[in-house]
């Protein structure tokens, strides 16, 4: 990791810390959007991180914005930082203006994340990519499982302009894909530690619960499941510029999905009755955790993907494939 690298994450770090808690995650999930903190991150220039000098971002590699979405997955930054970076990035390349304030990046037919808040969406079909500036579109509020804005707006086929990127439709597909990978990545990295911490606090039988094996065990399975989600995001935020890349992707999404149901069961079941409270914040990484699960693909349809890419393969670049 590069020292302006390992710069923007503990900047990022020290701002998530001191700006984002509690109160302010449930103010989010109330319909409040954390203007204050989003304001920091702008001046900070968290979102110009891995954006290239010649869209004014400050260099290095996009794979770099995807390690700052691990940590606003751990923090739960109700905001759409992914969304935003994304939907800037297809409009640089399509060499349109961009609008101040925050923007949304979705699937067309598809909720809109923040879309009562933003000032343009970028919406992606398997055919094209399209922006919608902010506009009289009606929009139907609603909200994620994490409680966070995810609008309904009522679109004509052809609304909005026609984006022409340098980049395949399919890519576009697997940054949208690959953020929901970072962000569950950061939230089980979480759930990892507050499990930890809470099972060698948490006194039973006059020790520590984290002294009995059946605890130890599932802590275990739960590290497990954190560290082949955190690594199969990192290598497919490697592959950003492969061949390869939507093929990593889709192992990211699969591989984080599935440790999202194990890894949010089992700090739940360690935690016990105390991980259920609302005045706990395990809810907010577990709730994130089931939506973002969900988005840009679950776990089953990356899979049936990966199946049909082994199964038309040519036998002699199968290995290749499968290690790529």
């Amino acid at each position: 990791m590069s020292e302006t690298v390992d710069l923007i994450l503990q900047t990022a770090e020290k701002l998530f810390s001191q700006h984002c808690n509690k109160e302010l995650i449930n103010q989010a999930e109330n319909g409040q959007f954390a203007d204050d903190l989003w304001q920091e991150i702008e001046d900070t220039g968290l979102l110009l991180a891995g954006v290239p000098e010649h869209y004014d971002g400050i260099g290095g590699d996009i794979a770099d914005f995807f390690r700052l979405l691990e940590l606003a997955g751990k923090h739960c930054i109700p905001l759409p930082l992914a969304e935003t970076y994304i939907a800037r990035l297809a409009l640089h390349e399509a060499g349109i203006d961009i609008p101040d304030g925050p923007l949304s990046f979705a699937k067309a037919g598809t909720t809109i994340p923040f879309g009562r808040f933003v000032s343009g969406i970028v919406l992606w079909s398997e055919q094209e990519l399209r922006y919608l500036p902010k506009s009289d579109h009606p929009i139907v509020e609603g909200y994620s499982y994490a409680g966070e804005a995810d609008d309904k707006i009522e679109l004509d086929q052809n609304d909005g302009i026609l984006l022409t990127t340098r980049h395949t439709i399919e890519w576009w597909q697997g940054l949208g894909a690959l953020s929901r990978s970072s962000l569950m990545s950061g939230a089980l990295g979480f759930m990892l530690d507050s499990s930890i911490n809470y099972a060698l606090e948490r006194q039973q039988f006059g020790r520590p619960i984290a002294k009995f094996q059946a605890i130890q065990q599932q802590l275990a399975v739960l590290a497990g499941q954190y560290s082949q989600a955190r690594q199969a995001t990192r290598v497919a935020a490697m592959n950003i510029s492969s061949k390869n890349f939507l093929h990593s992707v889709a192992v990211a999404k699969s591989v984080s999905g599935e440790a999202a149901g194990i890894g949010s069961e089992i700090a739940h079941q360690v935690l016990g009755a105390m991980g259920f409270t609302y005045e706990h914040d395990l809810h907010h990484r577990s709730r994130r955790l089931w939506s973002w699960r969900d988005q840009w693909g679950n776990e089953t349809q990356w899979n049936i993907y990966l199946g049909k890419q082994l199964a038309s393969a040519d036998p002699d670049e199968l290995w290749a494939l499968l290690t790529a």
